[in-house]
């Protein structure tokens, strides 16, 4: 697995965090509306939604 560092100027790394941050605390409603629809259902449609909102979020919190 191969880590990529940024060792540009820290103002520019906090910006880059803090728009991260933002997409991710944007997804969590998105993800939650998820799980509460396949709960419900259990429907394999819905279960593939929830994983691919899961996915999503989780490629964002890797970058985060």
């Amino acid at each position: 697995m191969t880590t990529q560092t940024d060792t540009g100027d820290p103002s520019s790394l906090l910006a880059k965090v803090r728009i991260l941050q933002g997409e991710v605390k944007q997804h969590f409603p998105v993800l939650v509306d998820a799980r509460r629809k396949y709960a419900r259902s259990r429907r394999d449609e819905d279960r593939a939604e929830l994983d691919r909102v899961d996915a999503s979020l989780a490629k964002l919190w890797d970058q985060y």
